[in-house]
């Protein structure tokens, strides 16, 4: 039986998604999770052909001989290398130069997935799913105390935005410094949850997505591709943010704020929510491995 071992990397942007996958370890026979310290191209693992060693950000090293089969999970963006702040070009660069040595490169969208195809052996678009248990639930009856809340670093055009949006939304617009539950529970008092991006890009970051399917809080995100789901059923989306026209911005949360954002969130809760950890290893991962 095809074993998937996944290595995350001990970075606090993958403690959420590590957790959701050690849930999963646990209901699934064939999943087991490892921390990136312990790996080199020396560990004993790669000499058994059942083997699917899954790096999540990086890798520790990959044996130039090998019977177990390898594959990289990419987590940043991709897109115009000129829109890119430093750091996504430094990834972006490294797998369009790297990408070949995975059997199979996961992707969180379509349009990541077209971009790297010419890089890679095999490019797979796969969401990397939802899980209750460490997410949490939508609290359907929260008071809404906030408009809309954003949380994320402030790298890259974020540095202006923020800022800005704090100065006009006044009371309407919530910065967010928390992670895990904490952070949830706030989402659930808030009206949306607002993602824009580091620089101009196509891609989404998916595991925001299964964040918000977690709160009782709309998505409102600048139109990118955030497969599988679809703008004005299961999120506000809105333009791409520029420092040349910040007033736009303004108008399109207002815009957005005036929408139906309890109903939204309800029906994307109820159709992308079953897009389960589990479902999503199951049914786009390991189908890549027979």
């Amino acid at each position: 039986m095809t074993r998937l071992i996944c290595v995350f990397q001990e970075l606090p942007v993958f403690a959420e998604v590590a957790e959701c996958h050690r849930r999963a370890s646990e209901r699934l026979g064939f999943v087991r999770i490892d921390n990136a310290r312990s790996w080199s191209a020396h560990r004993r693992e790669w000499d058994d052909p059942e083997n699917v060693i899954l790096f999540w950000g990086g890798h520790p090293g990959i044996p130039p001989v090998r019977r177990a089969r390898c594959a990289l999970r990419y987590t940043e963006s991709s897109g115009s290398r000129d829109g890119l702040i430093s750091n996504q070009q430094a990834e972006q660069g490294w797998l369009e130069k790297n990408g070949k040595a995975f059997d199979v490169v996961f992707v969180g969208t379509p349009a990541v997935k077209v971009h790297f195809e010419p890089f890679c052996k095999k490019t797979v678009a796969a969401p990397i799913g939802y899980d209750a248990g460490t997410m949490g639930l939508p609290d359907w009856n929260a008071q809404k105390s906030f408009g809309l809340c954003f949380y994320g670093s402030l790298m890259g055009k974020r540095q202006w935005i923020v800022p800005f949006l704090q100065k006009r939304l006044g009371s309407r617009f919530s910065l967010i410094h928390k992670f895990g539950m904490p952070r949830q529970n706030v989402l659930n008092r808030s009206r949306g949850v607002l993602y824009v991006g580091h620089s101009s890009e196509p891609g989404f970051p998916g595991l925001r997505l299964w964040q918000a399917m977690a709160t009782s809080a709309a998505l409102v995100t600048e139109d990118r591709d955030a497969w599988p789901a679809v703008p004005w059923r299961h999120y506000v989306p809105i333009p791409e943010a520029r420092e040349d026209d910040p007033e736009k911005l303004v108008t399109s949360l207002e815009n957005a704020l005036s929408q139906p954002l309890a109903d939204m969130a309800r029906k994307a809760h109820e159709e992308l929510a079953p897009y389960t950890v589990d479902r999503c290893l199951s049914e786009y991962v390991m189908k890549e491995f027979p």
